[in-house]
């Protein structure tokens, strides 16, 4: 029987969303997780979520202070910790004839005419809309402090984004990184010669499919099953039917 996360839960969920847990908590969560299918599938649908937020980002431009990441992080615990129905729009005269009021009396008063006090109406705890929001805003501190001008560095920040390093022979040629909602992203280092471009291909079937051309900017994939092989080729601008050079296998994911 599924039920609400409690506010350590809430706490857990918002910085696994953000990558921030130590193996034991990460072995922590994957444990309740098991016997919770409900807050796994809404952990997921906030990954995604903050996934299509971090590409809708142009960062380049925007500095922030580097203490921002913290100070959100404090702040959205510190809004966890409010008590429900601490705050109310209702103005005074309503609160003192609301229905939910109790009757308290001081001890020296216990005869005289009991006052109604009202306590303000119980506000369902609607958590995940809200520690979404939150947790977009600590994603977005982390994701635009000053770093390298590298295009991967955005998917590499996304939460839940597994990276792995390109090479040939011993040789470092770029980064592949795959995003939690299956997308691939694929960088090389070097810029093609002029006339020339790179193609992605996917090597799952029989004949190579291609999965576009792309220069220094490298390129996003649509989502891909997990574990499909791919491989890049260099091939003439605007690309080719099929690979007309030696591949460079891609590290599976």
């Amino acid at each position: 029987m599924s039920r609400d996360p409690n506010p350590q839960e809430r706490d857990l969920s918002l910085r696994a969303l953000l990558g921030q847990l130590t193996p034991d908590e990460e072995a922590q969560l994957a444990g309740q997780l098991r016997d919770r299918p409900d807050w796994q599938a809404d952990l997921d649908a906030d990954a995604r979520a903050l996934t299509a937020l971090a590409e809708s980002l142009d960062l380049r431009d925007v500095e922030v202070p580097e203490d921002a990441s913290a100070r959100l992080l404090a702040r959205v615990r510190q809004e966890g910790r409010t008590p429900v129905g601490a705050e109310t729009d209702l103005p005074l005269s309503a609160r003192l004839t609301a229905p939910d009021a109790v009757t308290v009396a001081p001890e020296h008063e216990a005869a005289r005419e009991p006052t109604p006090v009202a306590f303000p109406p119980r506000r369902p705890r609607a958590w995940w809309p809200l520690g979404l929001g939150l947790a977009a805003a600590l994603l977005l501190a982390v994701l635009i402090r000053p770093g390298p001008a590298d295009p991967g560095a955005r998917y590499a920040a996304v939460p839940g984004a597994v990276q792995q390093p390109v090479q040939a022979q011993g040789e470092a040629l770029g980064t592949v990184i795959r995003l939690p909602d299956g997308r691939v992203f694929v960088h090389l280092t070097r810029t093609p010669e002029e006339g020339r471009t790179y193609q992605l291909w996917s090597l799952a079937e029989a004949i190579p499919q291609s999965l576009g051309v792309f220069g220094d900017e490298g390129l996003l994939t649509a989502a891909l099953p997990a574990g499909a092989p791919l491989a890049v080729t260099v091939e003439p601008a605007g690309g080719s039917p099929g690979p007309t050079t030696p591949p460079i296998l891609l590290p599976v994911l």
